[in-house]
């Protein structure tokens, strides 16, 4: 397995950890390349205490329900961190962002689509996700991490493919080349 946080000053048993969340995070399609340790650290603890992980994959759970409210004070007790109550927002815009984008990761709130400020809207692992990383590092693991991606884009594909928008070339009349998005604000 591959050291992803190397300049860590965890125990070797949370590092331990971390390495294996991110491993599986980059397993399933997260692209992991483009962040810097530390965000990755962080993604690493958030999707742990979403799935209720402190040692063992064993111990995952996937109807935690838990809120950026609650993610915090899991990951100050268990992986030694201080991180300041009033960074929930930064919990669910940047360290979550990506394992729910990949769906990895559901909003649990009570209504599909709820607001952000919803106090219902909470995070639990998939259910197909949670049996998945119950057999990390078991014999089953990599048959059941090829029948779990078979059929699912890769997350860098879904955001790469968001990026490739329609738009209308337009050039005007010193031969400048403008690429405009279509959107009721361009309705000529």
């Amino acid at each position: 397995m591959k050291k992803y946080i190397t300049k860590s000053t965890k125990s070797l048993q949370n590092q331990k950890i971390i390495n294996e969340a991110l491993d599986i995070l980059k397993r399933v399609g997260i692209p992991l390349s483009e962040k810097k340790e530390r965000s990755l650290e962080r993604m690493a603890m958030c999707f742990l205490a979403v799935a209720n992980v402190t040692t063992d994959w064993k111990q995952a759970k996937c109807d935690t329900n838990l809120r950026t409210r609650d993610v915090i004070p899991f990951i100050n007790e268990h992986f030694g961190e201080d991180i300041s109550s009033g960074s929930y927002d930064d919990i669910r815009r940047k360290d979550l962002k990506l394992p729910v984008l990949a769906e990895i990761i559901v909003n649990t709130g009570t209504g599909k689509g709820s607001a952000t400020n919803d106090p219902t809207r909470g995070y639990a692992l998939h259910p197909d996700f949670h049996k998945l990383i119950l057999t990390y590092g078991t014999k089953q693991w990599k048959e059941r991490l090829s029948t779990f991606c078979k059929n699912r884009p890769k997350l860098g594909d879904i955001l790469d493919s968001k990026r490739e928008l329609a738009k209308i070339p337009v050039i005007l009349p010193d031969g400048v080349l403008l690429k405009l998005s279509q959107g009721k604000h361009n309705v000529l």
